[in-house]
């Protein structure tokens, strides 16, 4: 059901959620080790996806959407960048252990009940280099302009609305030793 939301919402429109990398992430790409790689979940058209490639990072990513993923692969070809993406659902991927520098997971956890977010955590931890960052970007249910969320935006789920006001963090899951 999921993918058939994400999937209608890519074919409507040119790009659902832009080009340009998150600003907030962009920023921290300083933070990383050269050659270091690079896990997506949930690239969308590749806005993060390509960003990272263009700075020389190792970047994969996976999306529930096959119009989304067909469109990241098409960009990072035009701008001749080395992307690997494929469709698939993050509850079924398997994420290698101690592979990765960072992790992406913007706009994607808000997605998900509990339950599966705490299994998605313990992967991504897992697929962790130490010193490995994650990075999560997801709607605050607390935000005071969630009430308006309710009148303004279509609901797809439960505690799912886009809204211009998010809430940003990262999260090191390895102790620094």
């Amino acid at each position: 059901m999921k993918q058939n939301i994400w999937e209608k919402e890519c074919k409507n429109v040119d790009s659902l959620w832009g080009f340009k990398p998150n600003s907030i992430l962009s920023q921290y790409v300083e933070m990383l080790p050269e050659n270091g790689e690079v896990l997506d979940i949930g690239i969308g058209e590749g806005r993060n996806t390509l960003f990272f490639a263009k700075q020389g990072f190792a970047v994969e990513g996976i999306d529930i959407s096959e119009t989304a993923v067909e469109r990241c692969l098409e960009l990072s070809k035009e701008h001749n960048l080395n992307v690997k993406a494929k469709v698939q659902d993050i509850n079924s991927f398997e994420i290698e252990p101690n592979k990765y520098s960072l992790i992406i997971l913007s706009n994607v956890l808000n997605f998900f009940p509990d339950n599966d977010i705490k299994i998605i955590i313990e992967k991504v931890k897992n697929g962790l280099l130490k010193n490995g960052l994650v990075y999560i970007n997801a709607f605050d249910d607390k935000e005071p302009g969630r009430r308006k969320a309710l009148e303004k935006y279509e609901q797809l789920a439960e505690h799912t609305f886009y809204m211009k006001v998010q809430i940003c963090f990262f999260i090191i899951l390895k102790e620094v030793n």
